[in-house]
C-alpha cells in the first residue's frame, strides 16, 4: 500500500518536475525569440528622456495575458516584416502570449507561403491566420474573437512599436475597462529611418468629411491637462489600439457582422454605447507616413456611418462637403437598418457626444453663416491665425480642423470666429485685427464680390501682404490696404476652405 502511495508521488513529482520545464524553456524560448527579433529590426528609435509622469507600475503575468493581432494585406513584405519583429522585440515576454497575423483574403497562396516561411522560426508564438474578408477592420475583429489573451493588441502592418509601448496601455485599460487604449505616434517615411521619440501630446478630431487628424496640443491645452495617464479622445487611429476581450466582444454584438467601416465608425460606436477612446502619451509607437489614398467605396462607406449617427443637424453638414454616393444597393439598406436596430442598445446619442466629448474641438457654424471654412488666401495658399496680440499671421499648410482657425461669413457681413469678429486696426495700411463682434459698425461688415474680395464700405479691402513693420521678410499678415480691383492681384482674392471643399464667390 504505501509502495503505490510512494509510486503516485514520484508520478506527481514528475509530472511537477516536466511542467516546470516547460515553463521555463517557453518563456526561454520567447526571450529567445525577442532576442532574434531584435537583431533583424532595421528601424531604431532614438528617445529623450520620458516625462516623470511615465513612471508605469510593473504588470505581472497574473494580471494580464496578451495576444497581438497584426493585421496584414500582406503586399509589403518588409512592412510586416518589421512590425512583427518590433512586437517580438519589445512586448515582455511574460505578458505575451500570442501574435496573430491577420492576412487578407485577397492574398496570393504564394504571398501566403512566403509570409509562412518568413517567421516559421517564430512558431509556435506566431500564427498566421487567412482571413475571410477583404475588410481590414473586420479582419481584425474576426481574429481577435478567436484570440486566447484576455488584452488584444491590434496593429497595421503600417506601425511599429518602440520601447516600453505596452505598459502604459495595460494600465490605461486598468483604469477603463470598457474602452480603448490608443499609442501617440510618432511618423516616419522610411523604414530604414531612425524614430526620435517627441513625447508631445496629440489631440485626434474629426472634420465633417468624416476623416481625421492628430494636432499637437497648444500650451495653454497642456497646462490646464490634468496629469493622468490618458486623455479621452474624440476619435482615434485604428492602426493601432488596445482592449480587452471582453469589450471586443461587447462591440461586436453590437454592430451587425462585425463590419466597421473605418476609424470614425469605431470611435463613434466606442463612445455612444457606453465605452471611451484613450490616447496615452506615454506608448509611442512609429507609423510608415504615406499619401492618403481613396479606397474603393470609401464615400459610400462614409454616408453610410453619417446616417448611422448623426442627428438632422450634423446630417447636413455632412452633405454639404460630401458628394453624394451612388444609390445603396438592396443588401447594403438592409444592412444599415440592422445596424439602427442594434444602435438602440446603445444609451447615448450624437448630441450627447458633441456636447460632452467634442466641446468646441470641432467647428460647427452658425444657421446665420453664408460659408465657412478656413480663411485662405490665394497667393501662395496660406492660412490665417490669430495671435495673442490680435493681429493675424499665415501659416502654410492648412490643417483641417485645428482649433481657433476657423471663420464664419455671416449673411449680416461679418467674418466670425468664436465671439470674435475680423475688423481694421485704423486707417488704411494697418494690421487686420479681431475684436468683439458689434454688429452695427460699418467697421466689422465686409461685402464680397465676383473678385472674390472681401471690401468695407470705405472701399479698403483685406489683403496678404509680407509683413512691411518686420525685419523678418517671411512673416505673412493681413493687412487693410486699397481694393486693387482693375489688376485683381491673387493677394486679395480669399476662399473659405472647409474641410477640403473651396466655397467661392461667397
Amino acid at each position: 500500500m504505501r509502495m503505490r502511495k510512494d509510486a503516485k508521488f514520484y508520478v506527481v513529482a514528475i509530472i511537477l518536475v516536466a511542467l516546470i520545464y516547460l515553463a521555463i524553456k517557453g518563456t526561454s524560448s520567447k526571450h529567445d525569440f525577442r532576442k532574434a527579433a531584435k537583431s533583424k529590426l532595421q528601424l531604431t528609435s532614438e528617445q529623450k528622456a520620458p516625462p516623470s509622469s511615465c513612471d508605469h507600475h510593473e504588470l505581472t503575468a497574473e494580471d494580464v495575458k496578451v495576444s497581438i493581432v497584426v493585421s496584414t494585406k500582406a503586399n509589403e513584405d518588409a512592412v510586416i516584416t518589421q512590425t512583427v519583429n518590433s512586437v517580438l522585440a519589445h512586448t515582455d515576454p511574460s505578458l505575451l502570449l500570442e501574435v496573430l497575423i491577420a492576412v487578407d483574403k485577397m492574398v496570393t497562396k504564394d504571398r501566403l507561403q512566403l509570409l509562412t516561411q518568413e517567421f516559421a522560426e517564430y512558431s509556435p508564438l506566431v500564427t498566421i491566420m487567412h482571413g475571410q474578408t477583404g475588410d481590414r477592420l473586420k479582419n481584425k475583429f474576426v481574429v481577435g474573437h478567436s484570440a486566447k489573451g484576455n488584452v488584444i493588441v491590434f496593429i497595421d502592418d503600417t506601425v511599429v512599436v518602440t520601447e516600453n509601448y505596452l505598459n502604459p496601455l495595460l494600465e490605461t485599460l486598468k483604469d477603463h475597462p470598457e474602452g480603448i487604449a490608443v499609442p501617440s505616434y510618432d511618423y516616419f517615411t522610411e523604414m530604414t529611418a531612425s524614430v526620435e521619440k517627441t513625447w508631445s501630446l496629440m489631440k485626434w478630431v474629426f472634420g465633417w468629411r468624416l476623416d481625421i487628424e492628430a494636432y499637437e496640443l497648444s500650451f495653454q491645452e497642456i497646462a490646464n491637462r490634468q496629469q493622468d495617464i490618458s486623455m479621452p479622445s474624440m476619435v482615434f487611429d485604428s492602426s493601432a489600439f488596445a482592449i480587452y476581450k471582453t469589450y471586443l466582444e461587447k462591440l461586436g454584438s453590437i454592430k451587425h457582422d462585425m463590419r466597421y467601416a473605418g476609424s470614425t465608425d469605431l470611435s463613434f460606436a466606442t463612445w455612444l454605447c457606453g465605452g471611451g477612446a484613450y490616447v496615452v502619451p506615454c506608448s509611442r509607437v512609429a507609423k510608415v507616413q504615406s499619401a492618403s489614398t481613396s479606397m474603393p467605396g470609401e464615400n459610400k462607406m462614409k454616408h453610410m456611418v453619417a446616417e448611422r449617427y448623426f442627428t438632422e443637424k450634423y446630417l447636413r453638414l455632412f452633405r454639404q462637403v460630401n458628394p453624394a454616393p451612388v444609390s445603396l444597393t438592396k443588401e447594403e439598406n438592409n444592412h444599415l437598418t440592422i445596424e439602427k436596430n442594434f444602435q438602440k442598445k446603445c444609451h447615448r446619442d450624437f448630441d450627447w457626444y458633441m456636447k460632452t466629448i467634442v466641446k468646441e474641438d470641432v467647428f460647427v457654424p452658425s444657421d446665420e453663416a453664408v460659408a465657412y471654412g478656413y480663411f485662405n488666401s490665394k497667393s501662395g495658399h496660406v492660412c490665417f491665425r490669430q495671435t495673442p496680440a490680435m493681429i493675424f499671421l499665415g501659416y502654410y499648410g492648412c490643417k483641417m480642423h485645428s482649433r481657433g482657425k476657423m471663420f464664419e461669413y455671416l449673411k449680416s457681413g461679418q467674418l466670425r470666429s468664436g465671439n470674435d469678429c475680423i475688423t481694421n486696426g485704423g486707417k488704411g495700411g494697418s494690421y487686420m485685427v479681431t475684436d468683439t463682434c458689434d454688429y452695427n459698425k460699418s467697421s466689422f461688415k465686409w461685402i464680397t464680390n465676383k473678385h472674390r474680395q472681401f471690401r468695407s464700405a470705405a472701399n479698403q479691402c483685406i489683403s496678404h501682404a509680407t509683413d512691411p513693420y518686420k525685419e523678418n521678410n517671411e512673416r505673412q499678415v493681413l493687412m487693410f490696404t486699397k481694393c486693387a480691383e482693375e489688376s485683381n492681384p491673387s493677394s486679395f482674392q480669399w476662399q473659405l476652405w472647409n474641410s477640403f471643399i473651396w466655397l467661392d464667390g461667397v
